[in-house]
């Protein structure tokens, strides 16, 4: 494995072009096919080409060709749609190691066939929740892997800031973690600006073309809060539409009562590192998303 090479097998690949799209954009090699048995004799030409094979659970029950010992064999479905499940298995038998991904308009997690793909394969994304965010399936695929391949790639047109308070120490862990964990381009600290950030504030909220991300550490002080939160509002007011996202970072109580949209409020009280998981998928989600605008 080890490999960025992913099979989308989907008799509607026209379905989840967009969502391939996606994936394409986060440096992964997608080739969508719309046959199982083009699927199975691609794969077994070079199984461990690939980093994972996403496979439509409501394939057509039709007969499944797939290459044998002695020449091709066929492998029958059950009745209905199950030619999914039928080619999974067929794939697990053969490759165990072989990274199987689910999707399909299936929502049950109770459905036999849903949680086969859940807990016997790498798992399962129903398709209403992939057309209304790829966040899951990206994730999903990112974790798939070598932990060396999965920090962040810098985006052309990223425009990173750092909001925060008197906690240097806590600024600087920040950084550090920005830098080297998520590999994030060099961040803008409004504190350290001399006119404390109002330059960059206003070129952030008049420049419409590169995407942003504000990372707002959130002080304990109450009139030191008062300062932070009035710039993060600035920026986040700059991010609206797509453009960007704003991460609050907060030690217990976020001390924000209203929900809003493009922020996203984490827990670091256990320190930045603890939070990695969280604060890599907000960021993860977002940069491929915007690659796109």
């Amino acid at each position: 494995m080890g490999n960025n090479k992913i099979l989308w097998i989907d008799n509607t690949p026209y379905h989840v072009s967009e969502a391939a799209e996606i994936l394409r954009d986060e440096g992964l090699l997608v080739e969508t096919m719309d046959s199982a048995s083009l699927g199975a004799a691609t794969i077994a030409k070079a199984a461990d080409d690939y980093l994972a094979i996403i496979i439509d659970l409501l394939l057509p029950s039709e007969k499944v060709t797939v290459p044998g010992l002695n020449g091709p064999e066929e492998i029958l479905p059950q009745h209905g749609q199950h030619g999914g499940i039928t080619l999974g298995r067929w794939l697990k038998r053969r490759w165990p190691e072989l990274n199987i991904v689910g999707v399909s308009l299936k929502s049950d997690p109770k459905d036999p066939q849903v949680r086969w793909f859940k807990e016997t394969a790498e798992g399962y994304v129903d398709k209403l929740t992939l057309y209304q965010s790829p966040r899951t399936l990206l994730l999903r695929i990112r974790n798939l892997l070598p932990k060396e391949e999965t920090a962040t790639i810098a985006t052309p047109g990223l425009s990173t800031y750092l909001v925060h308070g008197s906690n240097t120490a806590g600024k600087e862990e920040l950084l550090r973690y920005l830098t080297s964990a998520l590999r994030i381009p060099a961040t803008i600290v409004l504190q350290d600006q001399q006119d404390h950030g109002i330059a960059a504030i206003r070129q952030a909220v008049t420049n419409n073309d590169d995407h942003k991300l504000v990372f707002v550490l959130m002080p304990a002080d109450a009139a030191e809060r008062q300062a932070v939160l009035f710039q993060a509002g600035c920026l986040y007011g700059a991010c609206i539409g797509k453009r960007g996202k704003t991460i609050l970072l907060h030690q217990g109580e976020a001390g924000i009562a209203t929900r809003l949209a493009d922020l996203i409020t984490i827990d670091i009280r256990n320190g930045i590192m603890a939070a990695d998981q969280d604060i890599r998928a907000v960021v993860n989600e977002y940069l491929p998303l915007l690659r796109r605008h």
